[in-house]
């Protein structure tokens, strides 16, 4: 992709993440806090949760769209294969792995001062089955648009980086990984998950079983299904826990 392409596509992004991270009017009317969800009639909260995400995800895949027409969505979403059903299941193994090595490396970083997220339906869904279903929901939109933008920007680095590390591959990969793991974790930072240097260190752990399996299988559909369901599985588990 030429360069033009690439601000098309991440200029999207970046006015997708300002719409619904910032305090704005669209932001205030589809986000929703616990005690907005409890006093919401259950329709128009599936219609914001749900609806929200998709309008999130139309707005980044619309820059993708944008930057390189239907051959970027034919390449980035080929006709599964056997094989691909195989790197899901062992990577999305590994996928959880990390993700707690992650959490565990985080221990030794400083954090500043961290929003309260109690009240947010992000934080209820552990709590409640109707609230778990409607972040699930979200989540299939959500979770491939960010898994979208993190291998955006993991192809944008290995274009940057193979005309200038070329004689030293080894080094080329620590550093496409390095920087792809901060611009992600950044991407990442949310009004629910505050911390910039957190999210970075979970990232560059997570990511790495994300990017393996789409350079093995080259279907962006094979790191998001990985993604969403380890966040689904985790978050049932701690729900089950939680009623229990």
């Amino acid at each position: 992709m030429t360069l033009n392409q690439w601000l098309r596509f991440f200029a999207a992004a970046w006015v997708a993440y300002l719409l619904f991270n910032t305090n704005n009017p669209l932001a205030q009317v589809l986000f929703l806090t616990k005690q907005a969800y409890l006093h919401t009639t259950p329709w128009l909260a599936a219609l914001k949760v749900i609806g929200g995400g998709a309008i999130y995800a139309a707005i980044i895949f619309a820059g993708l769209w944008w930057a390189g027409g239907r051959g970027a969505f034919r390449q980035l979403f080929p006709r599964i294969r056997w094989r691909d059903f195989g790197i899901y299941c062992g990577y999305g193994l590994l996928y959880p792995v990390f993700g707690i090595l992650g959490h565990v490396a985080t221990i030794f970083v400083a954090t500043g001062p961290s929003a309260n997220i109690k009240e947010s339906l992000a934080s209820w869904q552990q709590y409640s089955w109707p609230a778990y279903r409607l972040m699930s929901w979200q989540g299939v939109f959500t979770t491939t648009a960010n898994v979208l933008v993190t291998l955006m920007i993991f192809l944008a680095i290995i274009q940057v980086l193979d005309g200038r590390m070329q004689h030293h591959p080894h080094w080329r990969n620590l550093c496409v990984y390095l920087i792809t793991g901060i611009l992600a974790g950044a991407f990442a930072t949310t009004p629910s998950s505050p911390d910039l240097w957190s999210n970075v260190v979970v990232t560059i752990f997570t990511q790495l079983p994300l990017l393996w399996s789409y350079r093995r299988s080259r279907n962006l559909g094979v790191p998001a299904l990985i993604v969403w369901g380890g966040h689904r599985l985790l978050t049932g588990l701690m729900l089950m826990l939680n009623i229990l």
